[in-house]
Parts: C-alpha cells; sequence; structure tokens
C-alpha cells in the first residue's frame, strides 16, 4: 500500500472517528443512463494485462480502457452518470461518472457500485491546480489511469477500509477493497 492511500486512510478515520463524513457514501442513480453499446463485457484475458487469467473484463472503447472483474461479478451492468464540477467557485463543468454494477444488487439488498471519474487532461490539470472542485473532501482524488485523451480517477469517497469496524457499511465493501488493490484499470 502507497504512503499516499495509507494518508488518505488514516485521515478519513480520524474524520469519520469525528463524526464529520456526513455526504453520501454513493450518489443517487437516478440521471443515471445505460452505457452506449460500445462498452463489452468478456471474460476473455486481453494480452499483456497483468491480471489473473478468467478475470471478467468490462471494456470501455469510447474512453479507451479496460477494467478487470473477479468471477463473481460475471453479469455486472454499467450506468454512466453526468456529474459536475465547479470551476473557480462559480462555473459548472460536466463530466462522466461511469458505475459498474455488481450483478447481485437490488433495491433491498444495495451493494456498492465500482466508480471511475473520467476527465481530459486539461481538467484533470486543472483539478491539480485547485481550480475544479470534484469532492468535498481534505484531499486529491487518485489516479487511476490515462491514456492519450483522458484521465480515469478514484474519488475519495473509496477509503473504506478506514471507517471504524461498527460503521455500518453496504454489502460487498471488502471485495470492493480488494478490487481497488488489485490495480484493476488499464487503459489503451
Amino acid at each position: 500500500m502507497n504512503h499516499k492511500f495509507r494518508s488518505h486512510l488514516a485521515l478519513l478515520a480520524l474524520l469519520a472517528g469525528l463524526g464529520a463524513a456526513t455526504c453520501p457514501i454513493w450518489p443517487s442513480l437516478a440521471s443515471c443512463a445505460p452505457l452506449p453499446q460500445e462498452a463489452t463485457q468478456s471474460t476473455k484475458e486481453p494480452t499483456n494485462q497483468p491480471q489473473a487469467t478468467g478475470s471478467v473484463v468490462y471494456e470501455n472503447k469510447q474512453y479507451g480502457f479496460r477494467f478487470f472483474l473477479p468471477q463473481s461479478w460475471k453479469g455486472y451492468s454499467v450506468f454512466v452518470e453526468r456529474e459536475q464540477a465547479i470551476l473557480d467557485s462559480k462555473t459548472l463543468i460536466p463530466y462522466p461518472k461511469i458505475h459498474i454494477r455488481h450483478p447481485l444488487w437490488t433495491q433491498a439488498n444495495t451493494r456498492l457500485d465500482i466508480l471511475i471519474d473520467i476527465f481530459t487532461h486539461s481538467q484533470w490539470d486543472l483539478i491539480n491546480r485547485g481550480r475544479l472542485s470534484v469532492t468535498a473532501a481534505p484531499f486529491w482524488p487518485d489516479k487511476w489511469g490515462e491514456n492519450a485523451k483522458y484521465v480515469f480517477v478514484l474519488l475519495p469517497r473509496w477509503y473504506y477500509q478506514a471507517f471504524p469496524p461498527n460503521y455500518n457499511m453496504p454489502s460487498g465493501h471488502q471485495e470492493m477493497n480488494a478490487i481497488i488493490e488489485s490495480n484493476p484499470l488499464h487503459p489503451f
């Protein structure tokens, strides 16, 4: 686990302990739409990928990345949500957030969605300069990877293992942490 990630975990644990984590853990999906047809599911492992054979692979040709999932995610669904970042504290800038949803998710038994925020390189530069705000967390989002056009980002809401043991976490949070730690996103 890298130093930056451990720092984020420690800070989140402190915030949770103080009761400061008041924003919802996952956003409403009311504004989600099904992903266009260029996104595909596959159980084949693409060549030159450091994932276990037999992984379930989500491939998004529109944005240029693959995301490796364990076999338990076979039959997942995908939604795209339009989020808004705030430029210079006044202008709303839209960007896409991809939700990869576990096949066992139901209204009665919700599970965590994998969330991938996608920015252009110029938007990512604005985030790093502090001009484009994408999270209320007191630390920067983590870059999962990038290709020639886009930067793929993990926002700080993912650091669930930092919450105290008695915190009521949604189903699947331990599996989610393992997926995130496995370096699942591979841009192309």
